[in-house]
């Protein structure tokens, strides 16, 4: 008979085999959530939505009411510098008419627009990737390195 070679296994061997079965388990979910993540592709870039083209009137008021002005096409008035050796200058420069603020050489003034370079008379400024250069009427220059817009009354 084949009862002979049939044997009960204890409680605990079960127990084991269970708590081994378990932990197995764990490792694989564990193991493909982390694969999963990190062979995923990269997130594409989000597209620009077709409404915001740049003859769009309507799209454009809508996205300044609730987003605010984009400062991309600001003026932009230079009131001063102060321009070192170290190329590392500062601009005091007033946007849509705003009270002036310093900007240092190599930062973005706004979001798209990078001050590139100070010198004692002009700033030049990247805008959506073309160049302007903003220029102090006129130039009274100080010995240390400070040029002021003079205003005549």
């Amino acid at each position: 008979m084949m009862l002979k070679n049939w044997q009960l296994r204890s409680k605990s061997d079960l127990t084991k085999q269970f708590s081994w079965f378990i932990s197995l388990l764990i490792l694989s979910v564990t193991v493909g959530h982390w694969a999963s993540l990190l062979l995923a592709p990269p997130p594409q870039p989000i597209p620009v939505h077709p409404l915001d083209k740049p003859g769009n009137t309507v799209y454009q008021d809508a996205k300044n009411v609730f987003i605010g002005p984009s400062l991309l096409n600001a003026s932009l008035v230079l009131n001063g510098v102060i321009v070192s050796d170290q190329h590392h200058g500062i601009a005091v420069i007033s946007i849509n008419n705003s009270p002036p603020k310093p900007y240092r050489e190599r930062h973005e003034i706004s979001a798209g627009i990078l001050l590139k370079t100070v010198t004692s008379d002009h700033v030049i400024i990247e805008r959506q990737g073309r160049s302007e250069t903003l220029s102090l009427h006129s130039q009274p220059k100080l010995s240390n390195g400070i040029s002021i817009e003079h205003q005549q009354q």
